[in-house]
C-alpha cells in the first residue's frame, strides 16, 4: 500500500486561502449592504420562539392563551406589575420564566427593526413591556381543534411599531365582529402598518407551529380565519392594498371561521 505523505502542499494551501478570500470578498459586502436581512432572520426566530411557548401552553391547557376583552383589543403594560391580565404575552413570559432570564425573554418580544411608538405616551414601550408582535384574536382562548386549516391560519403577525401593549389583531369589537386584520400605516396611506416591517415582507406565525416570511399583498382575511360578516362586512377578496386605499381596513367587519 502506498503510504506517502498525504499532507497538503504549500501550493494547495495558497489556493485554498485564495478561494476563501474570494468568497469573503463576495459575501462581506453583501452582508453590509443588506443588514436588514440578518435582522429579518432574528425576527423570524423570535416569533417562532414565542410560538413554541404558545403551543406548549396549548398542549397543557387544550386552548391557546386567552386575553381579556378591551375596547381596542389590547392589554396595556402586559408585563408590568400593574398590567392588564390575562393576556397572550404575559402567559408566554410566565411559561418561560425559569428557562431564561427576563432580559433575554424580553428580547424575543419585538422585532429588531420595529420602531418604538412615540405618538402617544400611554403606548410607549417600557423595559418590562415592549413588543411589536400582534396575536390573532380569533384564536385567543380557542382550541386548536377548531381551526380548520392550521397550516394556513396566521396566529401572529408583526407591527411596524413596538409598544407596551399586547394587541390582538384582528380582535372582536363590541358587536362580536372581528376588525383590524390589517391597518393603514399612519405615515403612509398607501402602505400597511402590519406585516411590512421588512422590505416587502413580514414574518408570520402559523397555527401548525411554523413561521415564515410572506408578502403582505398576498394575504387575505381568510388567512386570519375570517369570512365576510358583521355590520360593515368586508369581502373574501380583500387584501391590504384594497384595505388601505381609499378606506381604512378597520372599517370592515368579519366573522370568525371556526369549526363548531
Amino acid at each position: 500500500m502506498d503510504r506517502r505523505n498525504k499532507a497538503m502542499t504549500l501550493t494547495e494551501i495558497v489556493v485554498v486561502i485564495l478561494i476563501i478570500g474570494v468568497l469573503l470578498a463576495i459575501l462581506i459586502p453583501h452582508t453590509i449592504k443588506h443588514p436588514g436581512s440578518a435582522r429579518t432572520v432574528v425576527c423570524l426566530s423570535n416569533i417562532h420562539s414565542i410560538g413554541n411557548a404558545i403551543f406548549a401552553y396549548a398542549a397543557e391547557n387544550d386552548v391557546f392563551p386567552a386575553q381579556i376583552r378591551t375596547p381596542d383589543g389590547g392589554a396595556a403594560r402586559f408585563n408590568d406589575p400593574d398590567g392588564q391580565k390575562p393576556n397572550v404575552l404575559a402567559t408566554v413570559l410566565a411559561t418561560q420564566r425559569g428557562t431564561s432570564n427576563d432580559m433575554k425573554l424580553m428580547k424575543l418580544m419585538y422585532c429588531p427593526l420595529a420602531e418604538p411608538w412615540t405618538k402617544s405616551p400611554d403606548l410607549q414601550p417600557t423595559p418590562a413591556s415592549n413588543t411589536s408582535y400582534l396575536f390573532n384574536g380569533v384564536a385567543a382562548g380557542t382550541s386548536l381543534a377548531k381551526i380548520s386549516k392550521p397550516t394556513k391560519f396566521i396566529l401572529a403577525q408583526e407591527d411596524r411599531f413596538a409598544t407596551n401593549t399586547c394587541f390582538l389583531r384582528p380582535y372582536a369589537d363590541s358587536t362580536g365582529s372581528f376588525v383590524f386584520w390589517s391597518q393603514r400605516d399612519p405615515d403612509n396611506d398607501a402602505a400597511s402598518q402590519f406585516g411590512a416591517v421588512h422590505p416587502k415582507i413580514g414574518n408570520y406565525l402559523y397555527a401548525d407551529g411554523h413561521a415564515e416570511s410572506q408578502k403582505r399583498a398576498d394575504l387575505r382575511p381568510a388567512d386570519f380565519g375570517l369570512i365576510p360578516g358583521g355590520p360593515n362586512p368586508g369581502t373574501a377578496a380583500d387584501n391590504w392594498q384594497a384595505a388601505v386605499a381609499p378606506h381604512n381596513a378597520s372599517s370592515k367587519t368579519y366573522a370568525p371561521n371556526l369549526k363548531p
